[in-house]
């Protein structure tokens, strides 16, 4: 039987060799039961490392039952609209809320200015 770490040893190893930065599949690798969903690959297959490595880092703050993978065009879209949202979202340490969900928030936030997402994410 194949150990724990052997197991995300060769998951880095298949993530790394399927063009993921290291910061993406460092995160997929700490809470793996949230990246390995069918729709979220396929989702990122087409997408830019940095787009990869922001989605993971925010979905690995998240609470993710479900596959996020259909949500994930919506939230790359609304993230597109203000970098500070990624930043801010970044910043926190856990998202109690579902992807689809946080994409309603923030598709509310993003119409904003700038000082009020701040504070509102504070």
């Amino acid at each position: 039987m194949v150990g724990n770490r052997d197991s995300l040893a060769a998951l880095r190893q298949v993530l790394l060799e399927r063009g993921f930065q290291a910061a993406a599949v460092d995160a997929m690798c700490r809470y793996p039961g949230k990246f390995l969903w069918p729709d979220l690959l396929i989702f990122w297959r087409d997408k830019s490392p940095e787009t990869v490595t922001s989605c993971a880092e925010i979905l690995a703050r998240m609470d993710v039952l479900t596959d996020p993978g259909e949500q994930m065009e919506a939230l790359v879209a609304v993230l597109a609209q203000r970098s500070l949202l990624t930043k801010c979202l970044l910043a926190t340490d856990r998202i109690q809320m579902p992807v689809a969900k946080l994409v309603r928030v923030l598709d509310r936030l993003a119409l904003l200015d700038a000082e009020t997402i701040q504070t509102c994410l504070e």
